[in-house]
């Protein structure tokens, strides 16, 4: 902790010299509370762990000056509306619009907002006309590859030229013309992408030759793009994934030709390669080995710093602390050390804050052997069980409707009881991850031998097994009365739920 201290500290002194704020005002109305949120979107996804958040006062105006690196796309979002915003250092942005209205109709003013309006005319981002609709009635998905590079891919290339001309007449600088560009074509990409899954649904046969056409639309983003595209770094993300997985398509009738291709192509033997996946995780490392041996050296860097802030999205900071050791290993003078070493740094500051949060209670050394002796401590409270993994997505995705129905019955007789499946070896992360997510409640982790006790209960009472994740009711008296009850997303459903035991 302390050589990061000190290398952040360095890092700093280097950078604020040539660091230029973007300073973000406005007036915003109808805001229910006095604060709001944007998302810096670094790396290649929506990553949850970049807010800053706005004050708003009394009167509804708001000003706040923005330390960025290099110019960021942004999200602004109420409820199920959002906007994206081009935020670029010493481009002041004034924004104006109705909270309980749609931000889409946001005004926009100031030294950025040419580039932004053009954003937002341009729907740059948004869903193509071959990616809109349910998937079942998209003509598209079932066309045969001559129809599919006509009546798509050459459709697509018109609307994004006419786009480029729009973008090349702006007088904008050149700097935030490219970065539209950019986010363009691979947004584009991304939804082709995208759209593959939609013909495999669909059961088309032309899928895999089409898949090839999809990356050859747009070259391999360089180092210049991946600076501020997201859908760049998307779809560099999204062709590392197809390359590594055909290297082990073969698998099963050729297992040794197999391992020896993928043994070249990451530049290590197979055995270790296994104890590189377990140690750092194979959906951070594999893809950085990948990039290491087969992708063009000036974008190594982006590709590991995607991944430190993926590791920190997933609230592993074990995993971000290894990753940042290899950034600065190799590349110590990377122009996103500094941002990567403050996200591990603010990881372990909100680890040591929330590890000593008294309504997290973890039961670690405490292996119950039935759904009985886990709900026992709790005679006389009605008990919601989540049953989950650090390893699994959904139950994540779950996690994040927790505080909403926690804070709904605050004060009920209802106790929140957690029981992760999670390896032995994995048991300090199980406790980093509950702690980082604020998962206030009753958790114990069982590994994956040691529940199936549990399951065969759930089964006699006649729910689902081995499901993640699977939430369970128990009444008062500990009897178990839904053994597959509504997850919190459902809302009004778990609700009645649980006001009927209650």
């Amino acid at each position: 902790m302390k050589q990061i201290a000190v290398v952040l500290l360095f890092l700093v002194c280097l950078n604020s010299t040539s660091a230029q704020p973007v300073v973000l005002s406005g007036q915003v109305t109808n805001l229910q509370g006095s604060s709001f949120t944007i998302y810096l979107l670094y790396g290649s996804a929506h990553f949850r762990n970049q807010p800053v958040t706005i004050a708003v006062n009394h009167s509804g105006s708001f000003k706040q000056s923005l330390s960025l690196p290099y110019p960021l796309f942004a999200l602004v979002k109420f409820g199920s509306a959002e906007r994206r915003l081009l935020l670029s250092p010493g481009r002041d942005l004034r924004i104006t619009f109705d909270a309980s209205d749609t931000i889409n109709r946001m005004n926009i003013t100031g030294e950025g907002a040419g580039e932004n309006n053009l954003l937002h005319t341009l729907k740059i981002g948004d869903a193509p006309f071959f990616a809109q609709g349910d998937w079942k009635e998209n003509k598209y998905a079932r066309l045969p590859l001559d129809s599919l590079e006509q009546q798509v891919l050459d459709i697509a290339e018109g609307n994004i030229k006419s786009a480029e001309q729009r973008i090349a007449f702006s007088g904008l600088p050149e700097r935030q013309q490219f970065i539209l560009l950019q986010e363009l074509r691979y947004g584009y990409q991304c939804y082709l992408y995208d759209f593959l899954n939609t013909m495999r649904w669909n059961n088309n046969p032309a899928c895999d030759t089409f898949q090839e056409k999809v990356l050859d639309f747009a070259p391999l983003p360089g180092s210049a793009t991946l600076i501020s595209s997201l859908f760049a770094n998307m779809m560099l993300d999204n062709y590392s994934r197809i390359r590594i997985n055909a290297l082990g398509k073969n698998f099963r009738n050729d297992s040794a030709g197999t391992i020896r291709k993928i043994e070249q192509a990451l530049g290590m033997p197979f055995d270790k390669l296994n104890e590189q996946a377990e140690a750092y995780g194979e959906k951070y490392i594999i893809p950085w080995l990948y990039a290491k041996h087969n992708l063009p050296p000036g974008i190594h860097d982006k590709i590991l710093f995607n991944k430190i802030m993926e590791a920190s999205d997933d609230r592993a900071p074990d995993v971000a602390g290894k990753l940042l050791d290899t950034l600065q290993h190799y590349y110590s003078h990377s122009q996103y050390l500094l941002a990567a070493t403050q996200e591990v740094v603010k990881l372990q500051t909100q680890l040591r804050q929330h590890s000593k949060n008294p309504a997290i209670v973890l039961h670690a050394a405490t292996k119950v052997k039935s759904l009985k002796e886990l709900v026992a401590p709790y005679a006389g409270k009605v008990v919601y069980l989540d049953m989950w993994g650090t390893w699994c997505g959904p139950c994540k995705m779950e996690m994040e409707y927790a505080p909403e129905l926690k804070k709904k019955y605050t004060g009920k007789n209802i106790v929140f009881v957690y029981l992760s499946t999670d390896k032995d070896t994995d048991e300090e992360s199980w406790k980093k991850y509950v702690y980082l997510a604020q998962l206030e409640g009753e958790h114990y982790r069982l590994n994956f031998e040691q529940i199936q006790n549990l399951w065969k209960e759930i089964e006699q009472a006649g729910g689902a097994t081995n499901r993640y994740p699977t939430y369970v009711l128990f009444d008062t008296r500990g009897n178990m009365i839904r053994p597959n009850a509504e997850r919190p997303s459902s809302r009004e459903k778990l609700h009645r739920q649980l006001d009927e035991a209650l």
